[in-house]
């Protein structure tokens, strides 16, 4: 192979600018924020699992939910191919929309109608923005997709004669059926059983590399976004610290933060033994926060600047970036 080729570059399906998202809560006279997000930007490409990590509270639902438009930002812009999508569709998501971007949630049977055939859950979606009248066919082959065989048997069956994995084949076989170029799974095994998660994430892999889609993944779990995440975003109290390939970012921390999760992940080849990072005060309360890094409360290597000024983004590598002074420093001095 020619080394001097130049490889095509991958589609840029979904971009996110500066996406913003605060709360208000209280009343007129006491009027305060809840700061969920704050300037978070990422592009997924086609094809391409970009692991969203952090613990609860991180910002990384409200990011889903943003981008979904089940909720709308305080700020900044959502890219469809290139197409700021909240200043043309600024009254609400259009069908066209919804159909490019689905959504998994959490929990499978929470997220079906537990009066309704699981034809009916996968089919509706299909008379809605396909206008199929005779869809039978369609969805026996969404359920057979997701490995639901015989498929005419479970369209008849209801959510609560399913495993909890095979409803949340279910629903992601119902978001399949618009044929969407990306799709948002929001902790899609957290209430699984350990036995039957690597089999759902087996089919997000595959859904990746046989229809192209582009997954957002969210999680708490590390282990499994470097299992199916190409690229991993780490978030802590409503900001975006640290993003790289899964590999060098599970393999090289920089952020202090990212090094604390990674901590907690028992290391095989070093038995059940973990890394020890220390980690001192509680997650800052996001109501009207003060200035400076999130993180500078629980940081072992905290300094003046951290509790001044939020640091920005610090290029490590290609594609191995980090919001942290420790590296903002080091880049002003040389």
């Amino acid at each position: 192979m020619n080394e001097n080729v130049t490889m095509p570059a991958k589609e840029v399906v979904l971009e996110v600018r500066n996406l913003t998202k605060y709360f208000p809560i209280g009343n007129t006279m006491r009027l305060k924020h809840v700061h969920a997000l704050n300037d978070a930007s990422f592009v997924i490409h086609r094809g391409e699992i970009v692991a969203l990590v952090g613990e609860s509270g991180s910002g990384k639902s409200t990011t889903a939910r943003l981008i979904t438009r089940l909720i709308e930002p305080t700020r900044g812009e959502i890219l469809l191919h290139g197409r700021d999508m909240l200043k043309h569709e600024s009254s609400g998501a259009s069908l066209a929309y919804r159909k490019a971007i689905q959504m998994i949630f959490q929990d499978p049977y929470g997220s079906l109608n537990p009066a309704r055939t699981i034809g009916f859950h996968v089919e509706r979606p299909i008379r809605i923005h396909k206008k199929e009248k005779h869809a039978l066919e369609s969805v026996h082959e969404l359920l057979a997709s997701v490995g639901l065989s015989p498929a005419d048997e479970y369209a008849q069956k209801y959510p609560y004669q399913l495993s909890g994995g095979q409803r949340q084949r279910v629903a992601i076989a119902r978001a399949l059926a618009v044929e969407p170029e990306i799709i948002l799974a929001d902790e899609p095994i957290s209430m699984l059983d350990v036995s039957i998660r690597m089999g759902v994430l087996n089919l997000i892999e595959q859904l990746k590399e046989e229809r192209g889609i582009g997954f957002l993944y969210i999680t708490h779990d590390l282990a499994s976004a470097r299992y199916i995440g190409d690229r991993t975003i780490v978030m802590y109290a409503g900001h975006m610290v640290e993003g790289a390939e899964s590999t060098e970012l599970m393999d090289q921390p920089a952020h202090p933060y990212t090094r604390l999760l990674l901590s907690a992940v028992p290391n095989p080849e070093a038995g059940l033994t973990t890394r020890v990072v220390q980690a001192r005060g509680e997650i800052p309360s996001l109501i009207d926060p003060p200035p400076g890094c999130p993180f500078a409360p629980r940081c072992p290597k905290v300094m003046d600047i951290c509790r001044q000024t939020m640091p920005d983004a610090t290029k490590l590598s290609e594609d191995h970036w980090v919001r942290c002074h420790l590296f903002d420093l080091d880049q002003k001095e040389q």
